[in-house]
């Protein structure tokens, strides 16, 4: 996808994430046990500095915790690929919607994406929810990953739109308005629209160039 092939963004690779996780650890234990070398005749001294470690690992590392965990827990549950045919459940965060908590729908929906990676429409909502929230840039990033992830070319041309409209109006990089609707282009080049998507295009690099 454009924007992640550029800033690395995206899901990792469970081997990735466990390699990782394993380095983190053994980090922690030599940390712990330089600790316990240091203050072993200090216990006050000792429990501060482990604690103090814990959270700069929390901090630091928790949200790599939870999403091996999280993938771990979902692989028990829902095995076989049966995600794939039991989608989430967007229950609570359309609750928070209601209520104009965008805030609360917008974790909602970054959990859904964490339990459910491949859902597309997951990071559409989330997308939303951190527009109204003023958080343009991680929306943007959201449509980039709901479009990756998006294999029919109608519904894939609305959330183009939306983000070509985003990066020109709103975030004022209308070169990645440009890399948005080449890369619809060469995905659905028999697509029914097409020559709009072309138009739109060429309109766009013809004000680049007078730029």
């Amino acid at each position: 996808m454009l924007r992640q092939r550029a800033l690395g963004h995206g899901d990792a690779h469970p081997f990735i994430q466990a390699m990782a996780l394993l380095i983190v650890i053994v980090f922690l234990i030599y940390q712990s046990s330089l600790l316990a070398l240091w203050l072993k005749g200090d216990p006050l001294k000792y429990a501060l500095g482990m604690g103090a470690l814990a959270i700069s690992a929390i901090v630091l590392y928790g949200r790599l915790f939870m999403s091996f965990f999280a993938r771990i827990l979902v692989n028990l549950l829902l095995p076989s690929g049966e995600d794939t045919h039991h989608g989430p459940d967007y229950n609570a965060a359309e609750a928070c919607e209601r209520k104009g908590d965008y805030s609360g729908a917008a974790r909602e929906y970054l959990l859904a994406i964490r339990m459910f990676p491949k859902e597309p429409l997951a990071r559409l909502h989330a997308a939303e929810m951190l527009l109204k929230l003023g958080r343009p840039q991680e929306a943007a990033e959201r449509f980039e990953e709901t479009l990756a992830r998006m294999n029919d070319p109608a519904h894939s041309l609305r959330v183009a739109y939306r983000l070509v409209e985003l990066y020109t109006r709103e975030l004022g990089h209308p070169e990645l308005a440009i890399l948005v609707l080449r890369e619809y282009v060469r995905r659905f080049p028999e697509a029914e629209r097409i020559p709009s998507v072309r138009a739109r295009l060429a309109q766009l690099e013809n004000l680049a160039h007078e730029d």
